[in-house]
Order: C-alpha cells, then structure tokens, then sequence
C-alpha cells in the first residue's frame, strides 16, 4: 500500500501565514489562541501551516479575536506588488494590518465627538511626523 503525500494548498498555506502573522503581532502563543476559539495549540499549527483548511466559522472566530475582519486573511497574497520585493511586500502587508485594526476599532466608536477627536489628533500625529522628516 503506497502512502500518498498531499501538499498544502497554496490558498490554505497563505491564510496560515497571515494567522501566525496576526498572532505574533499581538504576541499571542498558539495555545492561548486555540483555547480562545475552542480548538486545541496542535490544531493551530496545523491552520498555521496550511495542513489543515479552516471552516468559515472558525475563520470568523479568529478574525474576532485577532481584531481584524475574515477579508484579512486573504489580503495582500492573490497579486503580489509588481516591482516590491518580497520584504518591501511584507511592509507593505503589515501596514495593512495596522489599517485593519485601526478601522475596527474606529468603527466600535459610537459616540461622535470622539471620533471627531480620534480623527484630529491621527492628523496632529501624521503632521508631527511630516515635519520631523523635513528636518
């Protein structure tokens, strides 16, 4: 009887990446994750590693408790950045996540006076920086 070693599929493989990605951002172990969305560590490694496909629920679980929307997984992989280099593509995905996190949590603001001044001081903040590259 011959055993018959089946690859990840490259769309499994590249949600695992940005689960682990996202994960290690918030400084997240595998465990900690797992028993956060009922699945054990070794179930997380396999999502991790693309062995394992996601159900769309437990993408769903994931994307509540990494604080980004389900679409994040399969951002910024399907048409790689003609010209970048896959550093410079990292970057840029990781900037991304930033995005994501910041419009989630903007968009739990209900009280619009605060969201008035979240969105003043992002702008005070962006013309700081502004001015410190000039120097």
């Amino acid at each position: 009887m011959s055993t018959i070693t089946r690859k990840p599929n490259t769309a499994d493989v590249n949600v695992g990446r940005r689960i682990r990605q996202r994960r290690r951002q918030l400084k997240l172990s595998q465990t900690r994750l797992g028993d956060s969305i009922g699945v054990s560590f070794q179930q997380i490694q396999k999502y991790e590693k693309g062995t394992n496909r996601i159900s769309a629920s437990a993408l769903d679980r994931l994307a509540k408790v990494l604080g980004v929307e389900p679409g994040y997984f399969y951002s910024g992989w399907e048409h790689p950045v003609a010209g970048l280099s896959e550093k410079e593509q990292a970057q840029l995905l990781g900037d991304r996540a930033d995005i994501v996190r910041l419009t989630t949590a903007f968009e739990r603001i209900d009280d619009e006076a605060t969201r008035r001044n979240l969105i003043e001081l992002a702008e005070q903040l962006a013309a700081q920086a502004k001015s410190r590259q000039t120097r």
